[in-house]
């Protein structure tokens, strides 16, 4: 079997704007095997169209290869930060971290690959279990709760950053309920979809979230809703391109 190899394993955004590639990959005859910081080892239970192996570095965070010798995948010793893609009959790796602009559409330029389309590529299985539970019994939502859905929160690593411009003080939304986006153990991105779907408006940091609402999943269910969209520095010019949804920018 030929392989796919993928040096993406963090930035969950920049992960989810890739399927299109990783299924252009695969597409050509190569089983993907996509490498992951252990904070998103769960992406296996909701893609399974690819190989996602976990850094197993959740004892002892790194930045970077050497890995731990219980990860182990395919061509293990051509996964090297700033390695140049190469594609072989053998093997495709690519290369997610490199120097070029726009940054996105940069990583689909450097294979001249279109990224326009990027949003379809975007599959997952939805687990309403869980959903259901996040919704009803962890967050105490009811089907006619009104509320106003708020996230602060980015980057993953070194650590989580919080946004403080934007307010989670109901006074500022009307009065209406906020529930505030976080991490919960055990939920992933993709669990708050019900959660997403059913919000009255939305207040976001500009941050994985972004990706996740583009999808056909989502896309038409908060479209028509009041969105208001806040980058980390105040330069629209590396993401605004990207979105299709009629965020107000801040």
């Amino acid at each position: 079997m030929k392989t796919g190899l993928i040096y993406q394993p963090c930035g969950l955004g920049d992960i989810l704007f890739l399927q299109k590639l990783a299924h252009h990959i695969k597409d050509q005859g190569y089983e993907i095997w996509w490498p992951v910081v252990h904070e998103f080892k769960w992406l296996s239970d909701y893609i399974p169209d690819f190989n996602w192996v976990s850094w197993d570095d959740d004892k002892e965070p790194i930045t970077g290869p050497p890995l731990p010798e219980s990860c182990q995948f395919p061509y293990k010793e051509k996964y090297i930060h700033g390695a140049p893609t190469e594609i072989s009959e053998e093997l495709f790796f690519f290369q997610g971290f490199w120097e070029c602009r726009p940054i996105m559409a940069g990583k689909y330029n450097t294979i001249d690959l279109g990224w326009e389309d990027w949003r379809d590529y975007i599959k997952f299985n939805r687990n309403k279990e869980k959903e259901d539970r996040l919704y009803y019994e962890v967050l105490g939502l009811k089907d006619d709760t009104p509320y106003v859905l708020v996230n602060r929160r980015w980057c993953t690593r070194p650590r989580i950053e919080i946004c403080d411009r934007i307010s989670i003080d109901p006074a500022d939304y009307g009065g209406a309920r906020v529930v505030e986006a976080t991490h919960i153990e055990g939920y992933s991105l993709f669990d708050w979809c019900k959660v997403i779907e059913n919000a009255a408006a939305y207040n976001f940091i500009e941050t994985a979230w972004n990706y996740l609402f583009e999808t056909s999943e989502l896309f038409d269910k908060v479209k028509d809703k009041p969105m208001f969209l806040h980058h980390r520095w105040g330069d629209w010019s590396e993401t605004r391109y990207l979105f299709n949804l009629p965020w107000q920018y801040q």
